[in-house]
């Protein structure tokens, strides 16, 4: 079986991230990085990285959604970003 890494994920609205894990797995994904669209994404995906070993964590804010992140959201993310060293940006 050929193996793949989904390098773009979004999370799942109201979906249970680790069933996704698993059929990803079986449809031959064995890892992924997870980008969050805006900062209400940050922590959730912080937690997701730190318990799965084959999800790299990518945390920033999407163009369309810049203008309606909160005023001190470059401050939030570089201290996230110090703190959960295995993030990406």
């Amino acid at each position: 079986m050929i193996k793949y890494i989904d390098s773009h994920c979004h999370l799942p609205k109201n979906a249970d991230f680790s069933d996704v894990l698993a059929r990803a797995k079986m449809s031959g994904v064995m890892g992924c990085v997870i980008n969050a669209v805006d900062a209400s994404e940050w922590n959730q995906i912080c937690d997701i990285a730190s318990k799965n070993k084959n999800v790299r964590g990518a945390i920033g804010i999407h163009p369309w959604a810049i203008n309606t992140a909160h005023g001190n959201w470059a401050n939030d993310m570089d201290f996230i970003l110090s703190s959960n060293p295995n993030l990406m940006l």
